[in-house]
């Protein structure tokens, strides 16, 4: 069974999870690709490393946005079509240090102290960007069979 998720289950989907995947297209080309990223004040930071999805990102700033919860029943699934916008000096590097600092504490806590020193390398040499979201789009999945999850689980 599909249904579309509530705007508060939207921000609490955003706000928990670590990496999502960002799609953009140019010139009949499509490209996903995971990124690390920090939901706060309605739009998405994000680091992303130089190469092909920030080249297509600069050339068409029109992108999708998506996050996943496969973690619990019922799965859930956001995708928001947003705007691409690369940060530059000290807006940047505000954003960098937020966005590290929380991700940081977010890896340590799940993965350990030794995971989060292994990330900061490659986090420090991406382009901080910000995604303005434009649309979202919630669903949650509960598979054929899967128990209903109660309310005060959500």
């Amino acid at each position: 069974m599909i249904t579309l998720a509530a705007p508060e289950a939207a921000e609490r989907l955003l706000r928990a999870q670590l990496v999502g995947r960002i799609g953009c297209h140019v010139l009949g080309r499509t490209h996903v690709a995971l990124v690390p990223y920090l939901y706060e004040q309605g739009a998405i930071l994000l680091c992303v490393e130089p190469g092909l999805e920030l080249r297509m990102m600069r050339l068409n700033p029109s992108v999708c946005f998506e996050v996943d919860d496969t973690d619990t029943l019922p799965w859930a699934s956001l995708a928001v079509s947003a705007e691409f916008r690369e940060l530059a000096g000290a807006e940047a590097e505000d954003a960098r240090a937020r966005l590290f600092a929380e991700l940081g504490r977010r890896v340590e806590e799940r993965h350990g102290a030794d995971s989060a020193r292994d990330h900061a390398p490659r986090w420090a040499r991406g382009v901080v960007a910000r995604l303005e979201i434009v649309q979202r789009r919630g669903s949650s999945v509960r598979p054929a069979g899967a128990p209903a999850r109660h309310a005060s689980a959500a």
